[in-house]
């Protein structure tokens, strides 16, 4: 569990665990157990720090306890969990090779993904900041990090933390709500599918609530993610999502804040060396953006290595895309506004009500030789012609 603090304009301070929000009130469970309902417009500061309330086994555990506990729980292993609120999933690739393949654990506000016995990505869906789902920290399967970390380390840029907290899917206009800036809430439910291994895949789907900031109900989106490896030194993340309106039209408004996106690693950035490159062969985040383009790479060589992240929007959506791209890390995939929609729709995308916006993108997660990068084009192709995220 993350440890929120919350600091008061009376003076007052709380350390807990995120419990709940509305508009007016935050809920909270404090260190001593007990609940606490803070007044939101009298917080001063408020912050969650990605650090266990727990103490240490050390501080609480002499040398002789914790060698018995290690060795209870190495005993138990291999003994299936009966009555315990923690999924664990592993893929194995062959019976003499126990923890190769995708895993996860389910926490209170996340999936904790890994591959190969090593972290791969956190998939967040209860953050008490960022107001959306989203994946944090994703690396490449050799461990190097691809998106920024979240939160921001010593020496990584600050702006923007919890707008762009790694991978994200989010919209800054839909029926006049602000879905990006975190002022209305995408809300998770429930996972109607848990996450599961087949064929060397991990998928899950979930469902979400579109939340105004004024606590309506506006639409829902489910969401199919798919986790895959491509090749050695890439894996495919497929994210689809599907969006409709509870009782009445959604409107999709014009602005760069719309659709997904990816904010890579300091090391990545082009004001460090990385570079924006198109399927157009366009070169720079700033002649890249605005501009219609099939698929977009922002990556980086370094080290004999080349390293990023590329974004590949589904044909299948139903407008072309254009890029959203800044020189300080942010790549946005945005199918929607003027740039790409007829002039008579005025830069708006209706989904009338009782219809669906179904939305399909693919983000490869790199770091291979510099002298043989991925084939972005062919990597694509093979996207575009496999329709199936489940």
């Amino acid at each position: 569990y993350s440890l929120l603090t919350v600091s008061t304009r009376d003076g007052k301070a709380y350390a807990g665990i995120f419990e709940s929000e509305t508009d007016r009130t935050l809920q909270m469970v404090q260190l001593n157990g007990e609940s606490v309902a803070v007044e939101k417009s009298q917080i001063a500061e408020r912050q969650s720090i990605h650090q266990s309330p727990m103490p240490s086994f050390e501080s609480v555990l002499n040398p002789a306890q914790l060698a018995d506990l290690v060795g209870w729980l190495m005993a138990r292993r291999a003994e299936p969990a009966a009555g315990v609120s923690i999924t664990l999933g592993r893929q194995v690739g062959r019976a003499d090779a126990p923890g190769t393949g995708f895993a996860w654990q389910q926490q209170a506000d996340r999936l904790a993904i890994s591959y190969d016995g090593r972290p791969l990505a956190d998939y967040v869906f209860n953050d008490s900041q960022v107001l959306r789902p989203h994946f944090q920290n994703v690396l490449a399967p050799g461990g190097a990090q691809v998106t920024r970390n979240h939160p921001p380390a010593e020496g990584d840029a600050k702006d923007h933390d919890t707008m762009h907290p790694g991978i994200w899917l989010a919209f800054g206009d839909i029926n006049g709500q602000d879905f990006w800036r975190n002022k209305g809430r995408i809300e998770h439910v429930r996972f109607s599918a848990a996450p599961a291994v087949t064929a060397g895949q991990l998928t899950f789907v979930t469902e979400n609530r579109l939340r105004g900031q004024d606590g309506a109900i506006i639409g829902t989106q489910v969401s199919r993610i798919t986790l895959r490896g491509e090749g050695e030194f890439a894996f495919l993340l497929t994210w689809e999502a599907e969006l409709r309106g509870e009782d009445r039209p959604l409107v999709f408004g014009d602005q760069e804040e719309m659709g997904l996106g990816v904010r890579v690693a300091t090391p990545i950035v082009e004001k460090n060396g990385g570079l924006v490159v198109n399927s157009e062969g366009v070169q720079g985040a700033k002649p890249v953006w605005g501009k219609p383009a099939a698929w977009a790479v922002y990556s980086r060589a370094l080290d004999g290595r080349m390293r990023g992240a590329a974004l590949f929007p589904a044909r299948t959506n139903p407008t072309p895309t254009w890029w959203h791209s800044r020189d300080y890390g942010v790549i946005v995939a945005n199918g929607f506004g003027q740039r790409v929609l007829p002039p008579a729709a005025d830069g708006k995308l209706v989904i009338p009500a009782g219809a669906a916006l179904t939305l399909r993108y693919g983000v490869l997660i790199f770091d291979a030789p510099a002298s043989s990068p991925p084939d972005f084009a062919a990597v694509d192709r093979a996207f575009q012609a496999n329709p199936q995220t489940r």
